[in-house]
């Protein structure tokens, strides 16, 4: 499980609200929760913000580091 997918796993938020904190569309955090997109620093940064720092972006960097 992935950080992300974790968060959502364990909160109340979900990825549309997410999105909308962040201004991004919520399809592209729900690849992320499905590992089917691996983040860009930009986008790391930005859930790290729009989660309270519950997600960070080290880490989130770091679960996808395999995956292109």
């Amino acid at each position: 499980m992935n950080p992300l997918e974790r968060y959502f796993a364990t909160s109340d938020d979900t990825p549309s609200r997410l999105a909308e904190r962040i201004d991004r569309a919520p399809s592209t955090i729900t690849r992320l929760v499905k590992g089917q997109r691996r983040p860009s620093f930009d986008l790391a940064e930005d859930i790290e913000r729009g989660t309270g720092r519950k997600v960070l972006a080290a880490k989130l960097m770091a679960a996808f580091a395999g995956i292109s």
